[in-house]
């Protein structure tokens, strides 16, 4: 049985409010193990897209619209990393706060960061994740579907967001930290329970479930690329449409 229903996914992006202090996540793995895999790699690369060409050409109708279809699609991010993993839009918020404020503010974090001898160590590392993060709206990759960790101990990942000087933020970051840096098997690739985790599909929805739902809505003349699948503990099937 299949029930869709219309919901916004920004809204279950929030924080909990439990204020619960996590434990200590696991070491980071060891060189050359297979888990190593999935730590992010460093100096990522960062492109400027030259668009000023193609810009000029278009008509001042046309440069309209892809103002607002831009503007659209990043208000519309933290969809994306919601149906990723429970902790892909709380990553993305804590980055969004730290890098906040504007370019003074910007400048005096980097600074704090980079006059202590621990956190200077790791700022570079520090920085590939959330670069890593902000390009793929979240802790996994988008082409591959692997999850990658952070680069550095989470010893320093805490005292670098401790350098902002934000309670809140730090209490944000303990929650989610285990999360994280974890690399039980199961977290290591999206796909369907019980061998892996996705946030597409909810309570342990099967493969089977999935393209049932996807027959429904094609049926209904639609995608399932802005929706995610429940399955309800008397077996119905809710799809969560965000809007």
């Amino acid at each position: 049985r299949l029930q869709a229903t219309t919901v916004s996914l920004l809204t279950t992006a929030a924080m909990d409010e439990t204020g619960a202090e996590a434990p200590p996540p696991p070491l980071l793995p060891a060189a050359g193990s297979d888990l190593a895999a999935h730590e992010c790699p460093g100096n990522m690369p960062l492109v400027t897209l030259q668009a000023e060409t193609a810009w000029s050409a278009l008509s001042a109708k046309e440069k309209r619209y892809a103002h607002h279809f831009a503007k659209a699609c990043w208000a519309g991010q933290l969809v994306t990393a919601t149906q990723t993993s429970v902790e892909a839009p709380k990553i993305l918020q804590l980055i969004f706060h730290l890098f906040g404020g504007g370019d003074e503010a910007v400048a005096d974090f980097r600074k704090q960061c980079l006059e202590d001898r621990e956190t200077a160590h790791h700022f570079s590392s520090f920085l590939d994740f959330c670069c890593f993060c902000v390009g793929n709206l979240g802790n996994y990759k988008s082409v591959g579907d692997m999850k990658v960790a952070p680069a550095l101990p989470c010893e320093a990942f805490n005292a670098i967001v401790a350098k902002k000087g934000d309670a809140e933020l730090i209490r944000r970051w303990q929650e989610i930290q285990v999360a994280v840096y974890s690399l039980d098997a199961e977290l290591l690739q999206l796909g369907f329970p019980p061998n892996q985790r996705s946030q597409y599909c909810l309570n342990q929805v099967t493969q089977e479930d999935a393209e049932l739902a996807n027959r429904f809505l094609a049926a209904k003349g639609t995608e399932a690329w802005n929706t995610r699948l429940e399955k309800r503990p008397d077996g119905t099937l809710k799809i969560h449409r965000a809007s």
